[in-house]
């Protein structure tokens, strides 16, 4: 699934997890979907219970499944403590983007820090990734994060006014959260609210009067999606 931001954990805590194929079959059963195709790459991190999966992993899994029922899915296990600092954090990132580009025709990387955090040669290496993915004609769909106009760097809590790396990259498809107002009655749309974890950050009402429904279901081939991998003693 998508991978995390290496910031929505704490130092030292240990997020719940749960079996990742259980929720997904009760997923399926409740809405009525095709058994998913579920993979995992545990190659970056050779984890001893690869299929233990957070909340949020399991639920971005869930939304991939929903939109493209018929996508073969792969997830790839990045190490948790590769996520801590800015150099294991933009290793890691690579890693899980090259895995995916050998594969797969979507990626999804939930997960991204400030842009200004990391040196312009790391901003390099993963703009080469994004035109290697561009020629291959894969899409790569990047996370803008929870805090609004605010962003951290790898291992640190103190916010910052600026943008997430990859989702501030040209050749990224950057994706953020809103809060979604429509008419209970037709669907039609009315407007949207972006998702902002920050108060001192404004996040404000964006109207389409171009936009007056949703946009139509897509199928895609398959979608590689990369998480954390982190140590659990419950299941």
């Amino acid at each position: 699934m998508a991978a995390r931001s290496p910031s929505a954990v704490a130092a030292g805590q240990v997020p719940a997890v749960t079996d990742i194929r259980r929720d997904l079959a009760r997923f399926d059963a409740m809405f009525s979907l095709s058994a998913v195709q579920l993979q995992v790459v545990n190659t970056l991190t050779e984890a001893a219970s690869p299929w233990l999966a957070t909340g949020e992993e399991v639920e971005d899994t869930e939304v991939v499944h929903a939109i493209a029922p018929h996508a073969a899915i792969r997830e790839v296990l990045i190490p948790a403590p590769d996520t801590a600092s800015p150099g294991t954090a933009a290793a890691a990132v690579l890693a899980a983007l090259r895995l995916g580009l050998a594969q797969d025709s979507v990626i999804s990387l939930s997960a991204g820090e400030g842009e200004q955090c990391f040196p312009s040669a790391v901003a390099a290496q993963v703009n080469s990734a994004l035109q290697a993915a561009q020629r291959d004609r894969v899409t790569v769909v990047t996370s803008t994060s929870d805090y609004g106009a605010a962003t951290t760097c790898p291992g640190a809590w103190t916010p910052f006014k600026g943008v997430d790396l990859p989702a501030s990259d040209p050749l990224a498809l950057a994706v953020g959260g809103t809060s979604l107002q429509a008419s209970q009655a037709t669907g039609a749309y009315i407007g949207e609210t972006a998702r902002c974890a920050m108060a001192r950050y404004l996040c404000s009402l964006v109207t389409n009067p171009r936009s007056s429904t949703f946009p139509a279901r897509t199928r895609f081939r398959t979608a590689a999606l990369a998480r954390a991998d982190f140590p659990s003693t419950s299941a």
